[in-house]
């Protein structure tokens, strides 16, 4: 019973990353193009025009105390990280963004974003990972608790890796299905891994030489990670699949 999308209103640029949302049984919630933020029948949101262009984005839900609130939260690697509100009991159950908790500037870099759930599943972690759009040797990972009441910075990890100089920005990021790995691809052919401390949302354990690719550099253009989290998959130049075992790490 997913609601129809009006497709046609989405201006979604190649680097961008779209974000949308579902209830428990898979039905859309609402959804955005990074700049816009459009309800489930495809429909801009009241407040829904962001001014601020950003190039990312993803929805994470307020903790279980608030079953109606979700954080749209974008990032751009000059202009940074923000975040907006988006209440679900508003415009009719349709949602609409609390103006006074819209574009609310946090943080430092803005880079690519993942989420994770806390162990003891009491809200969500977000995780930014950047290396200063290019410019840097240094693969930066902050981490965040999302709150009722905000978002916080509680760690961050630098780790360096002398990177080729081609595809000078993040290719790809994923975090596993247990949410304790995470993998970042950028500069060429290289895949950097990590582990993730759910329960203090702390980044460790970096492997510093990284997967190479064993070929001539292409761009790593997405990762994932198997459901048990034992094997990492990458696509590379659109057409070539690598299917890697990380069990042993």
């Amino acid at each position: 019973g997913t609601p129809n999308v009006n497709e046609a209103s989405l201006n979604v640029g190649e680097d961008n990353t779209p974000s949308c949302i579902s209830d428990l049984d898979g039905n859309l919630l609402f959804y955005s193009d990074v700049n816009l933020v459009f309800d489930q029948a495809g429909n801009e949101m009241p407040n829904g025009d962001l001014g601020l262009v950003k190039d990312h984005s993803i929805i994470i839900p307020a903790p279980s105390t608030n079953p109606n609130m979700y954080y749209l939260i974008r990032s751009n690697a000059s202009t940074g990280l923000d975040y907006s509100v988006i209440d679900m009991s508003l415009n009719d159950g349709l949602g609409d963004i609390d103006a006074e908790q819209k574009e609310v500037s946090f943080g430092g870099n803005g880079g690519l974003l993942l989420s994770a759930i806390k162990a003891d599943l009491s809200g969500y972690w977000l995780l930014v990972l950047d290396n200063e759009n290019g410019y840097s040797d240094d693969l930066n990972i902050t981490v965040y608790s999302v709150n009722n009441d905000g978002i916080e910075a509680v760690s961050e990890l630098s780790e360096f890796y002398q990177w080729v100089g081609w595809y000078p920005e993040l290719d790809d990021v994923a975090i596993s299905n247990d949410c304790s790995l995470i993998a970042a691809s950028f500069k060429g052919h290289y895949i950097a891994l990590f582990r993730f401390d759910s329960e203090e949302g702390v980044v460790f354990d970096p492997i510093n030489n990284s997967i190479d690719n064993n070929g001539s550099f292409f761009e790593t253009t997405e990762l994932a990670f198997s459901p048990n989290s034992e094997l990492l998959y990458s696509v590379s130049d659109g057409n070539n699949l690598v299917q890697y075992d990380i069990s042993s790490w």
